[in-house]
């Protein structure tokens, strides 16, 4: 997905549910692993000015710019809906990554450790593949 350097390897099957999945599994590893990151996620959420939506901006452009090529390595134009469903999915990762800062468990799920977050990896699989199967028909 790089532009040459540090380039990562993509999914096993070039199918636009495996792009996302890949995308989005990747984004909440690299979250967890960015606590600073989560603490200015955080602030941002709780503080309005003009920092801080600059910082959302600049996060929504870059964001919109991955998705789309993300999209596009899937073989598919990024409409309105693709982005959407892909939009949802990450930020309710996302929020799932701020949430456990403060609480381990949700909906019976225990992040304390691996188990849980390879449970959320394949509840995002499942998710894209059922949402984008009319796509790869």
């Amino acid at each position: 997905m790089g532009s040459g350097r540090n380039r990562l390897p993509g999914p096993q099957q070039n199918t636009l549910s495996a792009w996302c999945t890949l995308a989005l599994t990747r984004q909440v590893g690299a979250l967890r692993q960015r606590p600073i990151t989560q603490q200015i996620l955080l602030w941002e959420l709780s503080k309005s000015d003009a920092l801080t939506k600059h910082l959302n901006q600049l996060r929504e452009v870059r964001m919109e710019q991955l998705v789309r090529r993300v999209i596009e390595f899937g073989g598919k134009r990024a409409d309105a809906r693709l982005m959407a469903v892909h939009g949802l999915l990450g930020s309710a990762s996302e929020y799932l990554v701020l949430r456990t800062g403060n609480s381990e468990k949700l909906m019976g799920m225990d992040f304390s450790g691996d188990t849980g977050w390879r449970r959320l990896e394949a509840s995002i699989s499942a998710l894209v593949r059922a949402v984008f199967a009319d796509d790869e028909a």
